[in-house]
């Protein structure tokens, strides 16, 4: 009889485990591996024909055959798809066309011009998706427009505000790029002469148009800042001095190939963790600061809430965070279920290790809700059992497999394996599309595909049942259940019922924000009383990534998923002319060479295209008073002024510059003189105390 959905599935499952663990060097690759798996289904459906058209209560051979084929085409992600995309441009998939060559006029372009083509074409490519999805979802009836003109004023009262603003130092950043002897004897692409050296710049990718989370940065040892990037399926870890200001080289310390394109990524707060979420799974990274090694500790896969093998449930977010006295790690997923999870010490990992078994089981959370909430209802419910896939079976892959991208293959894997049961929250009749703990541990902030902004009280946590998130209480927020925060609609966005995909907490834990794709504008809540503060509303694009400057609790940035700058916006400030100033990102691809690609573009493809401006921002990170921005183009760095000083001074607004000149002029009247009597690092720290905040000079 033809095989049941079931046993297709199981009949996929072990003939991808037989190639994907055990393939040779030669017959590796996506084409030969969907061809064996085909050739397999149809042989044993062919067999079983006249049996099966004999039968009523199964399905008919054409439908049988339909569904094989949809199973076969289910293994081509959309990353994989990207992957044909760029092999097309470079001629890579074996035809005779190779549109790089057209663009440049030459046999063998550069490696930095194939890069320069390929990030506009992302940008591109990131423009038709968003309008896609406009028109799919009905976003509005009247598209949000900022006209040339209203752009230009932005821009004017942007370097206009900055001081009472923000004090930014520098209109435009520095490109970062690597350290000439990592370049250097570098070969690019196979089959380019010696001579074409691998790319100087650093840059980011991105394979969904609503994910902008390919940057974090912080300071561990107060000399160099560490950036953690992810490009295509590899995760790179770099150093850049802080104390250099100009010509920065950054130095590749370690890489790690991840067989999968991810969405997310997070980094513990001693630097030792770093998480990776992706279609369906979490990967848990040990960094070895000794040996500068990037390791995998464990690797987890999700499924949807009715527990299918078929379905991939992203992991949208994941976030490091304290929680009940410990750090520990929060995932979101699509399946509108949180997990939580614990952070082992490195030398139990190491323990499992010597002993060859896995140290999954090391990461799962089971004392998150207190005895109390345990007898109030079965414990079981409040903990779910999350697939493991081996590292070694993975890493064993990835060996075998080249660039694949191997998401896919990871349900398969875990399915033969053990599992570890973790505390969830959850769970939500929506997609969860972000989940942070606030850094004082008492709430974790919640978005998704809703108009509502949820905070989950850590310390009355109780196991949801049923969470209706667009239900509006009379009465105002009750700590024992959740905190419901609504996106404004009326005066701020034309659209009917805005979503989010980004929030962020600042240091002191006093501000939330959230940022909104299709709503375009970011809105900040106060958690004193959960009032809403502030909406930067003047985008035209969606706004993704969002984080508060560190060390200026009120400062936020954000940015719209392609620009060429960086919002920056005092959240304490009334006035929309001094509100908000930017950063303008650098540029690599200048508009001459924009408007040349797309010509040939629409020569090549016979679709009329303009060129765009801006670049597809895929990351912000602050760390210490600089700004870090990846885009698919390049990284760079920003400083903002969080400290005063007799260099910056000039920076701030006319009304401290005044008020500086009398405190200075009046330590200097003569002996009578009380300020004359004060040291003179006493009296700097005096007038740097005053500096902040800006907004109390306006």
């Amino acid at each position: 009889r033809t095989p049941s959905a079931p046993q297709r599935k199981d009949l996929e499952r072990d003939f991808f485990i037989i190639f994907f663990v055990r393939m040779s060097e030669e017959d590796r690759g996506e084409r030969f591996l969907r061809e064996q798996m085909e050739i397999a289904a149809f042989e044993m459906l062919d067999n079983e024909e006249s049996e099966s058209l004999n039968s009523e209560d199964d399905y008919s051979l054409s439908e049988s055959l339909r569904l094989s084929e949809e199973d076969s085409l289910e293994f081509t992600s959309d990353e994989d798809f990207d992957d044909m995309e760029e092999d097309v441009l470079w001629g890579g998939d074996g035809s005779d066309v190779n549109i790089a060559q057209m663009i440049f006029q030459t046999n063998e372009p550069t490696q930095e011009q194939e890069e320069e083509l390929w990030s506009y074409i992302q940008v591109l490519r990131q423009a038709e998706q968003v309008e896609q999805d406009r028109y799919d979802n009905d976003w509005s009836l009247n598209p949000k427009k900022i006209s040339r003109r209203q752009e230009r004023a932005t821009n004017a009262r942007g370097s206009s505000a900055a001081a009472a603003c923000c004090p930014v130092k520098g209109s435009r950043g520095e490109v970062i790029k690597l350290q000439e002897e990592e370049t250097e004897g570098r070969e690019g692409r196979e089959g380019e002469g010696e001579g074409n050296r691998e790319s100087q710049y650093i840059c980011s990718s991105f394979h969904h148009f609503q994910v902008a989370d390919a940057l974090h940065c912080d300071c561990y040892d107060g000399v160099n800042d560490e950036l953690l990037i992810f490009k295509s399926k590899t995760i790179y870890l770099y150093t850049v001095p802080r104390s250099v200001e100009t010509n920065l080289r950054a130095k590749k310390v370690a890489q790690l190939h991840l067989g999968i394109s991810p969405y997310t990524m997070a980094r513990s707060r001693d630097g030792e963790w770093i998480a990776v979420g992706g279609n369906c799974q979490v990967f848990l990274i040990m960094y070895n600061r000794e040996e500068k090694t990037l390791e995998y500790a464990g690797i987890f896969v999700f499924r949807d809430q009715n527990n299918r093998a078929d379905s991939w449930p992203m992991t949208n977010s994941v976030r490091f965070g304290m929680l009940k006295g410990k750090e520990r790690l929060v995932a979101t997923n699509q399946n509108g279920m949180i997990y939580i999870f614990n952070i082992p010490k490195r030398e139990d990992v190491e323990r499992c290790r010597e002993e060859k078994r896995e140290a999954s089981e090391l990461f799962g959370c089971t004392d998150f809700y207190n005895e109390h909430m345990d007898s109030m209802k079965d414990p079981l419910a409040l903990t779910q059992n999350i697939l493991v896939a081996p590292v070694s079976t993975w890493i064993e892959g990835l060996e075998n497999c080249g660039s694949l991208d191997l998401a896919r293959s990871l349900t398969y894997i875990a399915n033969l394996q053990q599992s570890v049961s973790t505390n969830i929250i959850g769970p939500f009749p929506i997609a969860v599309n972000c989940g942070v703990p606030s850094p004082d541990g008492k709430w974790i902030a919640v978005v998704g595909d809703s108009s509502t902004v949820l905070i989950c009280p850590v310390l009355l946590m109780c196991p949801v049942d049923k969470i209706d998130s667009e239900a509006e209480s009379d009465e105002g927020p009750n700590l024992s259940q959740l905190i419901r925060l609504k996106l404004p609609t009326k005066g701020h966005t034309d659209v009917r019922k805005p979503f989010s995909q980004y929030c962020t907490w600042n240091a002191s834990s006093t501000l939330i924000a959230a940022s909104s794709d299709n709503g375009r504008y970011v809105c900040i809540w106060k958690s004193s009383d959960w009032k809403l503060l502030k909406v930067f509303d003047k985008c035209s694009r969606p706004c993704l990534p969002l984080q508060f400057v560190d060390g200026l609790d009120s400062i936020l940035l954000w940015a719209e998923d392609v620009s060429s700058l960086v919002n920056v916006g005092n959240v304490n400030i009334e006035s929309k002319k001094k509100d908000q100033t930017s950063l303008k990102l650098p540029e690599r691809i200048s508009k001459s060479q924009r408007k040349h690609f797309t010509n040939a573009l629409n020569q090549v493809s016979g679709v009329h295209r303009d060129p765009i401006d801006g670049q597809r921002i895929t990351g912000v990170a602050s760390s210490q008073g600089y700004v870090y921005v990846a885009t698919t183009e390049l990284v760079s760095r920003h400083q903002v002024i969080t400290e005063w000083s007799p260099e910056n001074h000039s920076k701030f607004t006319r009304k401290f510059k005044e008020a500086t000149r009398e405190v200075l002029l009046g330590s200097y009247a003569g002996r009578n003189s009380h300020l004359m009597r004060l040291p003179e690092s006493i009296l700097m720290k005096v007038v740097g105390n005053a500096a902040f905040p800006t907004e109390s000079w306006l």
